[in-house]
């Protein structure tokens, strides 16, 4: 849980920011990518950058609750109750975006990774929820819109949500085209790595 999603969309920032808040915002999806480092003090710092724009912006509203579902990892192993409730506080927020602004490609971005790494980390599945961002990518209109590094990732997080649904050969087809968007991207070396498994 501490990993999700800080990756390629630490710089993204939306478009729909105002002049006053976007520093901020920015600010606030930095420290969102640095979590993952392991440092604790990072997510109240993005947390108290953030949290001033909860009710205003939708990105921020997204991205804050992505970064409460990484403060579970912190506490899972001495409090698990603890945990459990980040993670439904944290995705309700997420998803209150995402209903807002169903369209918005960076939310379903942030959706769809933070669901799949926190349905492979703990005991809350988001599958349920998260099928829906892999149909809206089923859309070319929607996928051809992103660069090709962007594309990978989401590629390779629908083949680990068809894994885990079962569909082996969609799952293979959708790694494989996570390569072939970004080879040498640390995406497509994490595909690769999965195809590799599923060869042996």
């Amino acid at each position: 849980m501490k990993k999700i999603l800080g990756l390629i969309l630490a710089g993204a920032i939306s478009f729909s920011v105002f002049a006053g808040e976007k520093e901020d915002l920015a600010r606030g999806i930095e420290l969102h990518g640095k979590v993952g480092t392991g440092k604790e003090k990072t997510i109240e710092e993005c947390k108290k950058v953030l949290e001033p724009y909860l009710e205003k912006n939708i990105t921020a509203k997204a991205y804050y609750g992505s970064v409460v579902t990484m403060e579970a990892g912190f506490v899972a192993q001495k409090n698990p109750i603890k945990a459990l409730e980040y993670l439904e506080e944290g995705s309700k927020l997420i998803d209150e975006a995402v209903k807002k602004e169903p369209e918005n490609l960076e939310l379903r971005i942030l959706r769809l990774g933070n669901g799949i790494e926190v349905s492979a980390s703990s005991p809350y599945k988001r599958y349920f929820v998260i099928q829906n961002d892999v149909k809206f990518f089923e859309n070319e209109k929607n996928l051809n819109q992103l660069d090709d590094e962007t594309k990978a990732y989401v590629y390779l997080n629908m083949g680990l949500f068809k894994i885990e649904e079962g569909d082996l050969d969609t799952a293979l087809d959708y790694l494989d085209m996570a390569v072939e968007c970004a080879p040498g991207s640390d995406h497509a070396k994490k595909a690769e790595k999965i195809l590799r498994r599923y060869e042996e």
